[in-house]
This record gives C-alpha cells, sequence and structure tokens, in this order.
C-alpha cells in the first residue's frame, strides 16, 4: 500500500542570496530536494522544518546549488 506523501518548501537565505527547495518526510527519515540534488538526515531532537533548512544549508555551502 502506498501512501501519499506531503510535500513541504524549504526556504533558506546564504549570503543575500535565497535558495528554495522542498522535502518530504518518510517515517523520521527527512529528504531534501535542491534542484536535481537530494540529501537525507534521520530525525533527532529537532523539528522537521529546522532539519530541512540545515539540510539545504549544507547543500549550498557544498557548491550543489543556485540561487
Amino acid at each position: 500500500m502506498s501512501q501519499e506523501q506531503r510535500i513541504y518548501p524549504v526556504t533558506v537565505d546564504v549570503d543575500g542570496k535565497s535558495y528554495r527547495g522542498s522535502y518530504v518526510m518518510r517515517g523520521r527519515i527527512v529528504t531534501v530536494t535542491l534542484g536535481a540534488v537530494e540529501r537525507s538526515r534521520q530525525l533527532g531532537g529537532m523539528s522537521h522544518e529546522i532539519l530541512a533548512m540545515t539540510l539545504m544549508r549544507e547543500m549550498v555551502a557544498a557548491g550543489l546549488a543556485q540561487a
């Protein structure tokens, strides 16, 4: 049985530039999509919104995104 997944928007501002992506939750795993790149991490003690923004900032810092 497949479950419908909600896609959440996520936006971060880094060095005056705005980056927009999305994320989904699969159980306790948050997967952020930014362009053609995805990064996932298991929820710990933070909310899924904060984890998604953290992952997005890491992707931007790694040079995986364009504003």
